[in-house]
């Protein structure tokens, strides 16, 4: 059980986390929106969207921004999307809950935060132009890798790291070459292989699995609810892939229990 000091501490860490969130989604939604439009992210000043205004510090604070401003932009008055700040206080809820999972911050915690943002660009980008920049699955291994320098077992990571990467990767692969054969058409995207491959190179093989069921339904969903025949499936995998580092152990744990 907590003493009051871990339950204080614990709590100013959620908070602390909820605030980096709501940062970090701001600046990944920017990145991904820039990425989509072909825009250089690392360079120029945010602006409204309508008005091309360049904007002060006021109008950029995660959701209060929008509060304050009821919503408008303060110099042509135009609507600002209520995407925005629901965006910014769901990656905020998401990196508390990190904490709480984790129960404290460590190199798992900062990992699967990267993860996070790289998520939510994906899904941005991909809805935008049906395309993932090769740069977000990249920036996901490079942390991936950082997480297992920094563990304790190097090689034993490493290694169940690369069999859930390639096992899963490689087999979707197999299958969609198939398909592609059989169908005479894409059946799934290049950047979606390498999505799965940064889910399996994190989750590893089994969560991987699990991973991509889950995306799966998440995708046929999207299918019913859209009703169009052609759906980006960055999103799905990205939402699976986020909600499999929160509930893939405990589900796949509850499965096998079922027969052992």
């Amino acid at each position: 059980m907590l003493t009051e000091l871990d339950q204080g501490l614990l709590i100013y860490l959620m908070v602390f986390a909820f605030v980096l969130g709501t940062i970090m989604a701001s600046f990944g939604t920017c990145m991904a929106e820039r990425m989509a439009a072909g825009r250089s992210w690392l360079r120029g000043r945010s602006e409204c969207d309508s008005c091309h205004h360049v904007l002060g510090v006021r109008d950029l604070v995660p959701v209060f921004s929008w509060l304050f401003s009821r919503g408008k932009c303060r110099y042509c008055g135009s609507k600002v999307p209520v995407k925005y700040p629901l965006i910014e206080l769901l990656v905020g809820i998401l990196f508390a809950l990190v904490i709480l999972r984790d129960g404290g911050i460590g190199f798992v915690t900062v990992r699967d935060w990267g993860m996070i943002v790289i998520a939510l660009a994906v899904t941005i980008t991909d809805f935008m132009t049906y395309e993932i920049p090769n740069g977000l699955p990249i920036s996901g291994i490079i942390l991936q890798l950082l997480y297992i320098l920094s563990s304790g077992d190097i090689w034993g990571e490493l290694k169940d790291s690369l069999i859930g990467g390639f096992v899963l990767a490689g087999g979707l692969l197999v299958i969609s070459l198939i398909m592609d054969r059989i169908l005479k058409k894409d059946s799934m995207g290049g950047g979606d292989i390498k999505l799965f491959f940064l889910a399996g190179l994190v989750l590893g093989l089994g969560q991987g699995v699990f991973c991509l069921l889950l995306a799966s339904i998440i995708g046929l969903i999207m299918v019913a609810v859209m009703k169009q025949n052609r759906i980006p499936f960055g999103p799905a995998i990205s939402v699976a892939f986020v909600m499999t580092l929160f509930i893939g152990t405990p589900v796949i744990n509850w499965y096998l229990s079922l027969f052992f």
